[in-house]
């Protein structure tokens, strides 16, 4: 069994990286990879498929971004071990509880995507503010 974490507030977020850096001043990437390579690993257990942990991302507010399924994927931020599922209309209630699992047991918090204003289907680009600080291509 694991220990639910608090949902993050819009407010937390917003807090967290307002200057639009890449990545914290204590920002090792090594250790992010390692922790996103484990984590691709449970989920691929946790949900019965072979997923890939891309990396290797420069100019970004994220580090690693994890293929769920043609249409939805999961990427991991530079700040607070945040993670948001794009795509995640896409996926049943039971896949992203699974993933949230997951994610919890690996020290990750997850931020539906719904709390930058709109799913990720419904945004023809994702560039609101909020959004980009934490999980985008800067």
């Amino acid at each position: 069994m694991f220990h639910e974490i608090a949902p993050i507030t819009k407010a937390e977020l917003e807090a967290v990286n307002p200057a639009m850096e890449y990545a914290p001043s204590d920002f090792d990437y090594s250790l992010v990879r390692k922790r996103a390579l484990a984590l691709t690993k449970s989920l691929s257990n946790s949900l019965g498929l072979s997923l890939k942990c891309g990396g290797g991302i420069e100019d970004a507010t994220f580090h690693s971004e994890i293929r769920l399924t043609q249409s939805s994927s999961l990427r991991l931020s530079n700040f607070c071990d945040l993670a948001v599922i794009l795509g995640e209309e896409t996926l049943t209630s039971e896949d992203i509880a699974l993933i949230d699992e997951c994610l919890i047991k690996s020290g990750y918090r997850l931020v539906r995507f719904t709390m930058f204003g709109s799913t990720a289907k419904e945004k023809e680009r994702f560039n609101g503010v909020l959004f980009n600080q934490l999980f985008d291509y800067t």
